[in-house]
């Protein structure tokens, strides 16, 4: 029996959608560049956060650059995002990291193409429950 049950903290569901991901490492220093451009797959989604896997450790804390390309979008998502959990995991013998962020932009098209992107995908799943 586990000592310390299980709490969900998270505010919002989560959809399982993998899609690619693009990001950088956001300097704080201005005038510098960002570090290099690293490719992940999401694994799931919601409105204020995303979980992707890749073969970086990033840091709790580390805010991020990110490009996220949502199925049936022409082109990506510039947004921004705040890396607040990680752990490993394996795939196919290959160790890897999966990042929990919070995101945030500052473009406000993007964060409107994106939340509508998640409302969509809980308006299908509701739909099966209330024959919409």
């Amino acid at each position: 029996m586990n000592k310390w049950p299980f709490v969900e903290r998270r505010r919002f569901v989560r959809f399982d959608v993998q899609c690619k991901v693009i990001f950088r490492v956001k300097d704080n220093a201005p005038g510098q560049p960002s570090s290099d451009v690293v490719v992940a797959v999401s694994k799931n989604l919601s409105v204020e956060g995303i979980c992707f896997k890749c073969e970086h450790k990033l840091k709790p804390g580390t805010i991020l650059k990110l490009e996220v390309f949502l199925p049936n979008q022409e082109h990506p998502l510039n947004l921004e995002g705040k890396v607040i959990w990680h752990r490993v995991v394996f795939q196919e013998d290959k160790e890897l990291f999966e990042t929990g962020v919070n995101l945030f932009t500052l473009n406000k098209d993007d964060e409107s193409k994106f939340v509508a992107y998640v409302c969509d995908k809980m308006t299908e799943r509701l739909s099966k429950y209330l024959h919409l």
